[in-house]
């Protein structure tokens, strides 16, 4: 593995923003297992101090600006050991500890508990600088079963706004605006809808009464101001949707939330993922201030088998159209065959009782403009098998695109759970002809009942490590190998081989480019290839959230000849910089120069 001693040389290449350029090849690399193959990920979670504590969801986040990914990790877990302690916890990345030892600062965070001292029981917990002073300022979403006479949780919690002081340390924005969202609120995302420069947020609520009827609350979209407020636009903008879940335009219960350009018109459009078998919606950005509907005419609102029948020895009534479609979790955005535009992975929880009217996990693929932008499923991209071809669960919950060897192709990172029969944290490797093979026998994994994931190059060493959750749910007892379901930081010990480059954008702020770019688009060029990457602000389910940055393989690529920025300001701006050195990470200041 690497030594602690590899670990320090190579952090000592980046400093803040004076990078230089590390030689990969003077990287230690091992990760051999005990027959001597070499294994591509080490766990290093006991080293830095994860294995201390249980822990669902993840997210690596900078938060107090050294340019070093820290962690903030959220449990569901309950036992006698843990009932009454913080449910959010936060850890700085010190990179110059022995062996990366993380840094508890969960109590000073101010994430974990209100201001009386009761805990803060976050459901999605997802990053952006709302009020434009350069730092990574948070949205804690609360959820709750508000119509549920049983519910012990404290019902004076809302969802809110926490500002960040630039150093790790957060208070709740009172009166942010985001306080009246619903109570069954699982998942937000931040973008830059209308390009002002002042970042949005979409928040996905759930089922108004789980359990007791179908009706959901209406997921609302709320404008920023750039100082952190918020106002609700949903009714102005169009997406305010219909109390009848039979219609398509009706309120879904959702569990995933997510953006980008599906249509290459500069704009960002909202991904939703429904749970209960009704339709995904894609809401698309008509660059006005206004949204429609466009999820059955571009094929994201479910596959094309809706006869809602369940297959024969099942005792169950056929579903309605509406009944007819996927438990969607998540769902992940990327330009996976390098064409131009963007293809989008879906996740979703199926059985084998369900039928083939339930949808599977599927890699839809962008058949580009001459085809409208409409999607192709692919139920069987990934060619994964089941313990029992008869009876069978399908638990994929989260989801990420990696170029995890910087060959400069994206791979496909699926982390499913929740059911005891192989669900595990799965990684499949993009090959030359955009077909994928499952690898993760070779990454060093084992990584049963998988949960919440993030992607970011911890280290800095210039390869994305991969930071995974544990849960338990529906698990026996006897598949509990430690004391709680601690979460797993896998550090990439191969993807160094190659060359990269990692790109943070700054803009301008309210009038230019929200702070951090999320939302634009980077097109890079090297070696006769083309490759597009978009910043974004929080995709999939739970609050899914990357760092937003973005990572490019480069093979043996030592020189990129262009970078394009296309900005997410109104003017629609374009910046290229040519003839850039590979190895480094690189901040682009809107309208100015690399750093």
């Amino acid at each position: 593995m690497k030594t602690a001693t590899a670990l320090l040389a190579t952090s000592a290449c980046f400093a803040a923003f004076n990078i230089l350029a590390c030689s990969s090849q003077n990287i230690a690399v091992n990760g051999e297992s005990a027959n001597g193959a070499v294994k591509y990920f080490t766990n290093i979670s006991a080293q830095t101090g994860l294995d201390k504590v249980p822990a669902q969801r993840a997210a690596l986040v900078d938060i107090n600006g050294d340019n070093y990914l820290d962690f903030v990790v959220r449990r569901l877990w309950q036992d006698d050991t843990w009932k009454n302690r913080p449910s959010t916890m936060v850890f700085l990345n010190n990179p110059d500890s022995p062996g990366q030892a993380l840094q508890d600062i969960t109590k000073e965070s101010g994430l974990a508990f209100e201001s009386d001292g009761s805990i803060r029981e976050s459901s999605p917990l997802v990053f952006a600088d709302v009020d434009n002073d350069g730092d990574m300022d948070a949205f804690s979403g609360i959820n709750y079963d508000a119509l549920n006479p049983d519910w012990k949780g404290n019902r004076n919690i809302k969802s809110a706004v926490f500002l960040n002081n630039g150093k790790g340390i957060f208070r709740k924005l009172e009166q942010s605006g985001v306080e009246a969202s619903p109570a069954t609120t699982i998942c937000g995302t931040f973008l830059d809808y209308d390009s002002d420069g002042c970042i949005d947020l979409f928040v996905g609520n759930w089922y108004k009464q789980y359990g007791a009827s179908i009706e959901s609350y209406v997921s609302p979209l709320y404008q920023g101001s750039g100082d952190g407020k918020f106002t609700d636009v949903t009714e102005k903008t169009g997406l305010r949707t219909a109390d009848n879940p039979e219609l398509h335009n009706g309120s879904k219960p959702v569990y995933g939330t997510g953006h980008c350009d599906y249509n290459n018109d500069g704009f960002q459009d909202i991904l939703v993922c429904a749970y209960g078998r009704q339709w995904n919606l894609l809401w698309q950005n008509k660059g006005d201030g206004t949204f429609a509907e466009a999820g059955a005419e571009t094929h994201f609102d479910g596959d094309e088998i809706t006869h809602g029948r369940y297959p024969p020895g099942v005792n169950r009534q056929t579903e309605p159209p509406f009944r007819a479609n996927g438990n969607s979790f998540s769902v992940a955005c990327a330009d996976y065959d390098c064409d131009g535009d963007m293809d989008i992975f879906l996740t979703e929880i199926t059985h084998s009782w369900a039928g083939e009217s339930s949808d599977k996990s599927s890699l839809l693929t962008n058949q580009g403009k001459e085809n409208n932008y409409a999607f192709k499923r692919d139920p069987n991209a990934l060619l994964r098998k089941h313990p029992d071809p008869a009876n069978w669960n399908q638990g994929d919950l989260h989801v990420d695109w990696l170029d995890f060897d910087n060959d400069g192709l994206q791979d496909l990172l699926l982390s499913s759970g929740d059911y005891p029969d192989g669900q595990y944290l799965r990684l499949f490797s993009q090959k030359p002809d955009h077909t994928f093979e499952d690898i993760t026998d070779k990454c060093g994994f084992d990584w049963e009942s998988s949960a919440g994931i993030s992607i970011g190059d911890f280290d800095r060493d210039g390869d994305l490590d991969i930071l995974a959750g544990k849960s338990w749910a529906r698990m026996p007892t006897e598949g509990y190998k430690e004391a709680w379901p601690s979460p797993a930081l896998f550090r990439n010990d191969i993807g160094n081989r190659n060359n990269w480059i990692t790109i943070q954008l700054h803009g301008n702020g309210k009038g230019g480019a929200n702070k951090m770019g999320i939302g634009a688009r980077i097109i890079l060029e090297a070696d006769g290839k083309k490759q597009i990457r978009e910043i974004y602000g929080g995709n999939g389910h739970a609050g899914h959230f990357d760092p937003p940055e973005a990572h490019f393989g480069l093979g043996k690529a030592w020189k990129i000849d262009k970078i394009t920025i296309q900005w997410p300001n109104k003017d629609k701006t374009e910046q290229t910089f040519t003839n850039i050195k590979s190895n480094k990470l690189i901040r682009i200041i809107e309208g100015g120069k690399i750093e």
